[in-house]
């Protein structure tokens, strides 16, 4: 039975998803604001959806937490816009010296994106999607 467990997990679901950053696919574009840093992203096909995930976090010496959400725009190889997607409102902490990592993860799927050379900018920005601030 463990086995049988081992193989479904190592096996299964994840086998679907490949990194396309790493494989040369896509390239992601990151801008960080002044107040939040996309320390990383990385995009993946999984299935028939585009998978952008990555991680950001506050400065050094940052205080107070800040409401973000980052928005992500899906271009082709010769620059043509193909899609868009954010995530939904992320609280992101002040930086915290001593107190370990303050990353907030966060991940964006945009549906029926085919595989393809892919140009990404991945930018943050502030408070809720569609709010000014």
């Amino acid at each position: 039975m463990c086995i049988i467990a081992a193989m479904f997990f190592f096996c299964g679901c994840a086998a679907k998803r490949v990194n396309l950053t790493e494989n040369g696919m896509a390239t992601i574009n990151r801008s960080s604001s002044e107040n939040v840093i996309i320390r990383w992203a990385d995009a993946y096909q999984d299935g028939n959806d585009l998978l952008i995930e990555g991680v950001i976090e506050r400065p050094l010496f940052s205080t107070g937490p800040l409401k973000v959400h980052i928005d992500a725009t899906i271009f082709s190889a010769d620059e043509i816009k193909l899609r868009e997607g954010s995530t939904e409102v992320i609280y992101v902490p002040g930086h915290k010296i001593g107190k370990g990592v303050s990353w907030e993860r966060f991940s964006i799927r945009i549906p029926e994106v085919q595989p393809q050379r892919l140009k990404i900018e991945v930018a943050v920005k502030p408070g809720e999607h569609g709010e000014m601030g």
